[in-house]
C-alpha cells in the first residue's frame, strides 16, 4: 500500500481533495500460508479486517501520510483492528525504536483522528460503533451503505459524539442502509447521517 509505485496517483488524489476508499482485494498471503483455513470464512471475518489494519499501518509507518499530508483515506471495516489496539503502535515506537526504522512524524494513534484518514461504519453493533467514534471522533466516520447480506446495523443507532466547533456534546443518528435502500435516499436526514459531511 506505501509503495512508491502509487506516489502519481496519491499526489493526483490529494491535488483534487478525492477521499480515497481503501478495502482489501483479499487475503491471498493469509491464504497462501493455511492459518484461515477450516471453519469460520476467517479470511473474511479476520482477514478482510486485518488487511486493512495493515494497510494503515504501512501508511502510517513508511512515511506515507507525512509525505502527503492532504491525502484522505477512507478505511474499510471501521478501520480494521487499528483504532481499537492503535496504543500498541504507540508503544512500539518507545519500546523498540530501532526495530521501527524511521519514525513517523507523529505518534501512531494521532493519524486517527487528525483529519486525513476517515472510517466506514461497517462495525456490526451500536457498541462498536461508540468505541470507533471514542477513537478517531464523530467528523471522521463515513456512512457506508452495506448488502443486505452482510446484517450490518439496520436500525438507527444514537452516537454520543463531540460536536465539531461545540463545547457541548450532541447526539448523532446513525443507520447504515444496504446499497439498494441507500440508493433511493434523498440524502442525510434525522436518520441517516453521513458523518463526512457533518460539521
Amino acid at each position: 500500500m506505501a509503495a512508491p509505485t502509487f506516489n502519481p496517483h496519491r499526489a493526483k488524489c490529494e491535488e483534487l481533495g478525492a477521499l480515497v476508499f481503501l478495502h482489501p482485494q483479499g487475503t491471498s498471503e493469509l491464504d497462501a500460508s493455511g492459518r484461515l483455513r477450516g471453519s469460520g470464512l476467517l479470511s473474511n471475518t479476520i482477514g478482510n479486517p486485518l488487511e486493512t489494519t495493515i494497510a494503515l499501518s504501512h501508511l502510517i509507518f513508511d512515511g506515507t501520510l507525512d509525505r502527503y499530508p492532504g491525502l484522505r483515506i477512507c478505511a474499510a471495516h471501521g478501520g480494521g483492528f487499528l483504532p481499537s489496539y492503535a496504543n500498541r503502535s504507540d508503544a512500539v515506537t518507545g519500546t523498540f525504536p530501532a526495530g521501527v526504522g524511521t519514525l513517523p512524524k507523529k505518534s501512531p494513534m494521532a493519524y486517527l483522528p487528525d483529519g486525513q484518514l476517515f472510517f466506514d461504519t461497517l462495525v456490526f453493533t451500536p457498541e462498536a460503533l461508540r468505541h470507533l467514534v471514542a477513537e478517531v471522533g464523530a467528523e471522521h466516520m463515513v456512512n457506508r451503505a452495506v448488502r443486505r447480506s452482510h446484517r450490518a446495523l439496520t436500525e438507527p443507532v444514537k452516537v454520543r459524539a463531540p460536536q465539531v466547533k461545540a463545547d457541548r456534546a450532541c447526539e448523532l443518528p446513525l443507520r447504515v442502509w444496504p446499497a439498494a435502500e441507500a440508493a433511493a435516499l434523498p440524502g442525510p436526514s434525522e436518520d441517516c447521517v453521513d458523518f463526512s459531511t457533518n460539521g
